[in-house]
């Protein structure tokens, strides 16, 4: 088992040198919305950032003062100080900051209005086809629900990660993880167990590498890192390199495949442990 994640997660480390190799034009890249802190241009390529929007501040900053957007940027498009390096023009990240800090460094929160908000924008004003919630509330919402219906239409695939409260909360479920349509994503250590922090309910649909994550902080330095909310980016990346490769797919389809491909750990099939098992980014791209 450790021998087969090893190879899986290599495959997930050269995903920014193979699948993202080719150059597209500006009409033709893939966005990937990734709703959250905001993303530094100190640590991300500026090129590889697409224009968003800051809904707490009400403006174009997107700037991430606080680290966890970028640390998610990070994973998806990559680097030069990330695992995930080299990732070229292909993809344009779309930051949607729902989260920042205010002038004295009190960190303000949006609400789940604001994050069906940013749903809605992602798709209609930033042509996303991919949107990452590493994010999550336990109080489910008619606007969010609503939201994630909406993507569903449009063909727009969601990705959110399930939560890190196993241990002290396990029955919580968190939105928007826990609606069908989106691909709700939980923690898998290097040797392809799961992570205790990692939520175990039905809102799962798949695991990826969680724990002991490289990625990238705001600054632009190395940054070690865990949580479900990593594990999310590389479904997203994975998801992205899905619509690169066969951009007709609809968003039931990318999910199909996603799980179909996935490396079975626990029961049989489907579990609310692993979900369908751990992304296998080969199998997914090779899928006959």
């Amino acid at each position: 088992m450790r021998k087969r994640f090893i190879c899986i997660l290599l495959m997930l480390l050269i995903f920014s040198q193979s699948v993202f190799a080719s150059e597209l034009s500006a009409e033709n890249c893939i966005k990937v919305a990734v709703i959250d802190t905001g993303i530094s241009t100190r640590a991300i390529d500026a090129e590889h950032i697409a224009e968003g929007y800051n809904y707490i501040s009400d403006n174009n900053d997107t700037e991430d003062k606080i680290g966890h957007g970028t640390a998610i940027a990070g994973i998806i498009a990559g680097s030069s100080y990330a695992v995930l390096s080299e990732m070229v023009n292909d993809v344009k990240l779309v930051p949607l900051v729902i989260q920042t800090t205010d002038e004295s460094g009190k960190v303000q929160i949006g609400d789940t209005e604001m994050i069906a908000h940013a749903i809605r924008d992602a798709i209609d004003i930033y042509g996303c086809r991919v949107i990452n919630l590493s994010i999550g509330t336990t109080k489910e919402s008619k606007l969010l629900r609503e939201a994630v219906e909406y993507a569903e239409e449009k063909n727009a695939v969601i990705i959110s990660s399930v939560g890190n409260k196993n241990v002290k909360n396990p029955d919580s479920l968190y939105y928007p993880a826990a609606y069908p349509t989106v691909i709700g994503v939980g923690s898998v250590n290097k040797n392809g167990r799961v992570s205790s922090f990692s939520q175990r309910n039905k809102s799962l649909m798949l695991v990826a590498p969680g724990e002991r994550i490289w990625t990238v902080s705001k600054s632009g330095k190395a940054l070690l890192t865990s949580g479900t909310s990593f594990a999310a980016a590389f479904v997203s990346a994975a998801a992205a390199a899905l619509i690169h490769t066969c951009p007709e797919l609809t968003a039931a389809e990318v999910r199909s495949i996603l799980c179909e491909s996935a490396t079975d750990i626990l029961e049989p099939g489907y579990d609310m442990g692993s979900g369908w098992g751990i992304l296998n980014l080969e199998a997914c791209l090779n899928r006959e």
